[in-house]
């Protein structure tokens, strides 16, 4: 394709409505100064404009770039990853007697759970931060499952804010207290 090119434009194929609706506000077929512009042209002339080759401009060959990330920076994406790995597991053992906590599901397997605490996490990070993730195994039926809880409240009043927030969110979220 030549971008240099006129496009040939016949007036006398063109159909008969186009030509009464080319922008003519006094009836006539073409406007006062007797051409059509079409879009393409216009596209046509920003095109050529851009690939000038005069020092005055910058064209398509010298596009301006921009500056490569600095080095000192920690490369991008390697946020979440630190976000991720500062979740930080505790035992139940960790856990005193009477501190509030909130449930946010029981799993069939511990790998689920830890999947369902990330992916709390994205969705409610200011919620989830500074908070603790407590993984209690149980069984019930014979059954094993997997308990995921949050651990980092002042009190129950604040577990119970946090769950009113997760319950808006739908997701399931009991506040209790460790026993």
């Amino acid at each position: 394709m030549v971008l240099n090119a006129p496009i040939p434009l016949d007036i006398n194929n063109l159909p008969d409505d186009l030509l009464r609706d080319s922008g003519a506000r006094d009836g006539s077929a073409l406007p006062a100064n007797g051409t059509i512009r079409k879009q393409s042209d216009s596209i046509e002339d920003a095109l050529k404009l851009a690939l000038q080759n005069d020092e005055s401009s910058v064209g398509l060959a010298q596009a301006i770039r921009p500056p490569k990330r600095p080095s000192n920076l920690a490369p991008i994406g390697s946020a979440r990853a630190a976000q991720v790995a500062s979740v930080r597991d505790l035992s139940p053992s960790d856990i005193l007697a009477g501190s509030a906590l909130v449930q946010l599901g029981a799993f069939d397997s511990e790998a689920v759970a830890k999947a369902e605490w990330l992916r709390l996490d994205k969705t409610f990070s200011s919620f989830m931060r500074g908070r603790d993730r407590l993984i209690v195994k149980a069984t019930s039926g014979g059954r094993d499952f997997y308990r995921l809880r949050a651990v980092g409240f002042a009190d129950i009043d604040d577990a119970k804010r946090f769950c009113a927030t997760m319950v808006a969110g739908d997701v399931d979220c009991i506040p209790i207290l460790a026993r």
